[in-house]
């Protein structure tokens, strides 16, 4: 019973309430059994605080070293990377050279096209202007001439009348005083006949004539010219109803009279009594011849019709004409008057008679002095130069291309002579001198397509670049144009073609800078030149970031791979694992040795506790409980002093080191 009792009563504890299961386990108290532990290490803090230091060290040790290899891939990495873009881009350069080469060649074609279809509509838009300049120079001098001549006739008209006038009025005056020293000797001679002679018989009517002629006043004693007309008329009258003395025939008395009978033009204001006053004097002075006719140049009814229609237009007849104020050569003269049976260019219709009429005008007023009827194009110096552009070969209507540049080339050679052509009328963009002479340059170039010598192909292509670098933009209209960029793209062709080549260099430094220049003008290409070439870029399966580090590596490591400086990484990897690896050793025989100080105080404490336990105690606990806690719970504790409070300085310590 006693040993049944024994059995059922709990070890270290009460029994279970309830009579059965397992006893009830005293808390643990980890809060206290911490504090107990403290209290054993705390003998031992300067080993701790070493096992610190050492853990700290060799955990920085071993943060640092990955960081100290990266380098050395980090360059490997460099050389490797600069390797294959130094690589690739020489063979995208190579490959954009001759892209660039090809299309250059059908740039210039297409160029060379354009320009010539653009000089084939100048030309047609300047012979329309010359045309219409021309046409409106000869209205204008046509009309001027016109004018000149309406004075000109004018200004004879009025001094052959007055001449005209005067000498009648002279021949009737002398006529008159001879007819009255005639009258009066008659007179004389009836006076002193005898007385009882026999006077011949007098008609009444002839007496009443002389009569009269003896009072009317003597025409050479008279000044004022009208006066003189109106005396001059009347003794014509008596004259008429006089017999013929055979002096003056009555023909001429009738012209005289007619002649003295109209007014004088320059006191006649309306246009229209001005031309008939003209009319009929020029018809009176043929029948005339001794009258002066005031004019030094033979008219048809046509020419002098127009001429006496532009008389309205005359404001004042005093003024002589540009196309008068000269006396005219023979040569002149006939010129004007070639001028003015040549027909009116705007009234011709067919093109190939209006431009045989065009060329036959410029000859005239070749001939002709200058005129104000020529307009701003039509001088002395610059009528040849007018007449080649109006003989050269329509450029529009030439099949053979040869032909057709060299064409173009002439014309450009007339414009450069030309007077200014450039405005409001012609749209030719191309019309200043300087532009002009950068066109005829780029259209004596060779075809780039037909050189197969690389150098005179380099040569010539500069050229055309330089040319291009100097002209407008030559983005073509054309959509279906697969050539088009501007001044821009073609500046960066050249600075591209210029580029030294990759796979030439040597110097770290012009690799870096050629690379950064290449990569820089085959984007601007891309961007301002349609069907650019393809870029070096693109052979590169890079970011924009990574080719920026790669040119900085490009200038580090010229794509050589420093075997030297990895070497040295390598030892310094070596050398730090070494280091770490007798820290980490010393830490561990340090912390050992207090795990095993530590383990040794608890043992003894342990035994001293059991020497003090009474043997109740023993009876009432297993055997094994007490064994346990003797031997593997303080097995543990040691375990835990050596490895987990090492593992767990070196975890914190390595998470912070990272951090940082």
């Amino acid at each position: 019973m006693s040993q049944d009792r024994r059995m059922n009563k709990p070890m270290g504890g009460r029994r279970d309430p309830m009579g059965f299961g397992r006893p009830v386990e005293k808390p643990k108290d980890f809060k206290g059994t911490f504090k107990r532990l403290l209290g054993y290490l705390k003998p031992h803090r300067l080993n701790l605080i070493i096992v610190l230091i050492f853990a700290i060290a060799s955990t920085t040790f071993t943060i640092v070293t990955p960081k100290i290899s990266s380098k050395a891939l980090n360059k490997l990495q460099d050389a490797y990377m600069v390797r294959k873009m130094l690589s690739e881009m020489a063979k995208g350069q190579n490959e954009a050279v001759n892209q660039l080469n090809d299309k250059m060649g059908d740039v210039q074609k297409e160029v060379v096209d354009k320009i010539v279809n653009q000089m084939a509509d100048g030309q047609k838009k300047a012979v329309e202007q010359i045309t219409n300049n021309m046409a409106d120079a000869q209205e204008k001098a046509v009309d001027e001439m016109y004018k000149g001549i309406a004075i000109q006739l004018h200004q004879g008209v009025a001094s052959g009348q007055k001449a005209a006038v005067d000498n009648i009025t002279l021949q009737m005056g002398k006529v008159q005083r001879n007819l009255v020293l005639s009258f009066q000797q008659q007179m004389s001679s009836m006076h002193q006949m005898p007385q009882g002679g026999q006077m011949p018989p007098m008609d009444p009517k002839m007496l009443e004539t002389m009569q009269k002629l003896m009072k009317l006043p003597m025409i050479d004693t008279i000044t004022d010219r009208q006066k003189k007309i109106e005396v001059t008329l009347e003794f014509i009258e008596l004259l008429e109803n006089m017999p013929s003395s055979g002096q003056i025939d009555a023909k001429s008395l009738a012209i005289t009279k007619e002649i003295l009978s109209l007014p004088l033009l320059e006191s006649v204001k309306n246009p229209i009594e001005k031309i008939n006053i003209i009319k009929k004097f020029l018809s009176l002075s043929k029948n005339m011849p001794s009258q002066g006719q005031g004019m030094s140049m033979q008219l048809d009814e046509k020419t002098l019709n127009k001429a006496l229609s532009k008389i309205p237009e005359i404001k004042n007849f005093n003024t002589t004409s540009n196309s008068t104020k000269n006396k005219m050569d023979k040569k002149a003269m006939d010129a004007a008057q070639k001028l003015l049976k040549l027909p009116l260019i705007k009234d011709i219709k067919d093109p190939v008679e209006k431009k045989k009429t065009l060329i036959e005008l410029i000859d005239i007023f070749k001939s002709m002095p200058n005129t104000s009827g020529s307009s701003s194009m039509i001088n002395a110096s610059d009528l040849n130069t007018v007449k080649e552009l109006l003989l050269l070969p329509d450029i529009s209507g030439i099949k053979d291309e040869k032909e057709k540049k060299q064409t173009t080339i002439k014309l450009i050679d007339i414009y450069s002579k030309m007077p200014n052509m450039n405005n409001e009328n012609t749209s030719n963009e191309m019309m200043d001198s300087e532009q002009l002479k950068r066109v005829k340059e780029l259209l004596e170039l060779p075809m780039l397509n037909t050189i197969t010598d690389a150098d005179e192909k380099a040569k010539v292509l500069n050229k055309m670049l330089d040319i291009f670098g100097n002209m407008p933009d030559m983005k073509t209209d054309n959509a279906d144009s697969k050539n088009k960029f501007d001044t821009k793209s073609i500046k960066a062709v050249q600075e591209f073609l210029a580029l030294p080549k990759l796979s030439t260099l040597t110097s770290a430094d012009e690799k870096a800078d050629v690379a950064k220049k290449i990569l820089d003008l085959s984007k601007q290409m891309q961007n301002t030149m349609d069907n650019a070439p393809k870029s070096p870029k693109e052979n590169i399966q890079f970011t924009d970031e990574q080719i920026n580090a790669v040119i900085t590596a490009i200038r580090e490591t010229n794509g050589e791979y420093d075997f030297k400086y990895i070497g040295k990484i390598a030892l310094i990897l070596i050398a730090l694992y070494i280091i770490s690896t007798l820290f980490s050793l010393t830490m561990g025989l340090v912390m050992s040795g207090v795990a095993q100080k530590t383990v040794r105080d608890l043992r003894r404490e342990v035994d001293e506790k059991l020497a003090r336990l009474p043997l109740k105690y023993f009876d009432t606990h297993l055997h094994g409980d007490i064994l346990s806690r003797i031997t593997n719970d303080v097995d543990t504790i040691a375990t835990t002093l050596q490895q987990s409070l090492t593992q767990m300085i070196t975890s914190v310590i390595t998470i912070i080191g990272y951090i940082i």
